[in-house]
């Protein structure tokens, strides 16, 4: 006599299906099967390890100040292992995800990716500029005109792109590269030349004395008055004054110091002009409150 119950009618599945898992990895497949009498599982790692996709990207175009930190974006598909090859940089070579490299002078460089796991492996390079920007550095020289108190700058330095200069004589600051500049008399005055470019700044400051040859060369106050002797002479000369000066400048004929002393103990005091090529020069005694101007010729 049959068996009373309830059966229940489960709707059929597929008898060999395909399926598309997410990425590479293990994953375990579980096989159910079952008709009116029983039920049966079986489950089986399936292990899925497919070749990756090497891709990065880097900018075109780089520019940074004395040396260049360039960073790798690395967006590989499926990679377990990086190895990157940097010709000419800092590493050469890595195994980092996310690499960072250093670069120290402008230039076209290559960088290449191989990534790679278990199911093997892909390449892919690029190429990108690099542009190194170097720090500024001031530096000048200066050429008295003739017949003036004009006095012409010239730029020596590197790296600028804006100049300011400050004369030291109240008047309004220049932009230019090499100005020239009349001063309102002649004398001592402190020159400041800033630079700057895209890295930073820059900054020199001179003491450039301006001789105005139009003006006697006699001291200009009496209670000054400055005797050098001999005059002229080989190797160097003496020179008395009436009061202690603040400094004495031996120049030569554009203005250049080419002997300071700023330290005296008596009121003669012997000026060394050792090595000092022949020709003429303006001696220069400077006080609180004036100074005193003499020629001085120097023999072979």
């Amino acid at each position: 006599m049959p068996r009373s119950g309830i059966l229940e009618i489960i709707p059929p599945t597929e008898y060999a299906p395909t399926h598309t898992f997410p990425g590479n990895g293990v994953y375990v497949v579980t096989l159910t099967s079952w008709n009116g009498c029983d039920t049966v599982s079986v489950s089986y790692p399936i292990s899925i390890s497919l070749p990756p996709t090497a891709v990065f990207t880097v900018a075109d175009t780089m520019q940074s100040c004395n040396t260049a930190q360039v960073v790798f974006s690395n967006t590989s598909l499926g990679a377990d292992t990086y190895q990157w090859t940097f010709p000419q940089g800092n590493p050469a070579f890595s195994t980092a995800a996310q690499p960072q490299v250093t670069y120290l002078s402008s230039g076209n460089y290559n960088a290449q990716l191989i990534a790679a796991n278990s199911g093997g492996s892909d390449t892919t390079s690029t190429s990108f500029y690099v542009k190194i920007l170097a720090f500024p550095v001031a530096n000048f020289t200066s050429i008295d005109l003739p017949a003036s108190t004009a006095v012409q700058f010239g730029f020596t330095g590197s790296g600028a792109l804006f100049y300011t200069w400050n004369f030291g004589d109240g008047s309004a600051i220049s932009n230019e590269e090499s100005p020239i500049h009349v001063f309102p008399a002649g004398g001592v005055y402190q020159v400041r030349l800033l630079i700057q470019n895209e890295c930073g700044a820059s900054i020199l400051e001179q003491v450039i004395t301006v001789v105005n040859e139009n003006v006697a060369v006699t001291p200009i106050s009496h209670a000054h008055n400055i005797v050098l002797y001999p005059n002229p002479s080989v190797d160097g000369f003496w020179l008395t004054n009436v009061t202690l000066p603040i400094a004495v400048n031996v120049m030569d004929m554009n203005g250049r110091i080419m002997r300071q002393l700023t330290v005296f103990k008596d009121l003669t005091t012997y000026i060394d002009a050792t090595g000092l090529a022949a020709g003429t020069y303006f001696v220069q005694a400077i006080f609180a409150d004036g100074q005193g101007i003499l020629r001085w010729v120097k023999t072979e």
